[in-house]
């Protein structure tokens, strides 16, 4: 063997071990590539884009009809689902600290839009899927094609997940318990960015997305359904967020 042969060989060897070691990385300890890999950690599948971990003690039926339940909201919402979300079902403290959170949804931009939900056994309501599977929706219609991830707010993406959200602390009573009966709203701009939308206590987090929840169901009762998906259409072409937002509504 020549020796520009073995140096070949020897940087092909490097480079394929280099590939296997960010891949092994990639699948097994970032929350991203552990979600995609599911099915090798000690996940079955239930379903079409259902996984649960080996051992639940759930029942598979009331986990299908509440799951049917939340794609209906969201259906109502958008008027059909474009999203095929990946639900992961997980009562492991260490898988879930693997999967990188609990009721939480990421979006991976792969060769297409796909969103993965990893979710306890203690969130498996009505409301908490059909808020995530919302933002997966969002993330469809956003980002289809699209790798502009900045593209809309923190406080929309959240504002229209509480849409199909009916949880007591994003209700309209509440609400008004936090702006004192509408007379102090805070301005779109004290919702703040991703970071600081979500710091804070439990409290104030929620308090963001009730009043999120709030500003987009107004936006929503003037503009309908076809507002919507015209705006996230537009984004979803390159248009600006704000200008449209704020221009379509009366």
């Amino acid at each position: 063997m020549t020796k520009l042969k073995r140096i070949l060989l020897i940087a092909t060897v490097l480079l394929a071990s280099a590939t296997a070691a960010v891949m092994i990385y990639f699948f097994c300890f970032t929350p991203s590539g552990y979600r995609i890999s599911v099915s090798i950690h000690g996940f079955s599948k239930l379903t079409d884009h259902v996984y649960v971990e080996n051992g639940w003690n759930g029942k598979p039926e009331e986990l299908l009809a509440t799951l049917e339940e939340a794609r209906q909201r969201v259906t109502e919402l958008f008027g059909g689902m474009e999203s095929v979300p990946t639900l992961i079902i997980c009562d492991n403290e260490h898988k879930i600290k693997r999967l990188g959170g609990d009721h939480d949804t990421m979006t991976l931009l792969i060769n297409g839009v796909h969103s993965y939900t990893s979710l306890s056994s203690e969130f498996l309501t009505a409301d908490v899927l059909a808020h995530e599977m919302t933002h997966a929706e969002t993330h469809q219609r956003i980002y289809q094609n699209s790798t502009d991830t900045s593209s809309i707010p923190i406080w929309f993406d959240e504002g229209l997940a509480v849409q199909n959200d009916y949880r007591e602390p994003y209700s309209n009573e509440t609400w008004l318990k936090l702006t004192d009966n509408g007379q102090n709203i805070p301005s779109l701009s004290e919702y703040g960015s991703g970071e600081t939308f979500f710091s804070g206590s439990t409290e104030d987090r929620r308090a963001r997305y009730c009043l999120a929840g709030h500003e987009v169901s107004k936006w929503l009762e003037k503009n309908g359904r076809s507002g919507l998906l015209s705006l996230l259409k537009r984004v979803n072409q390159g248009e600006s967020f704000s200008e449209l937002y704020f221009a379509v509504s009366p």
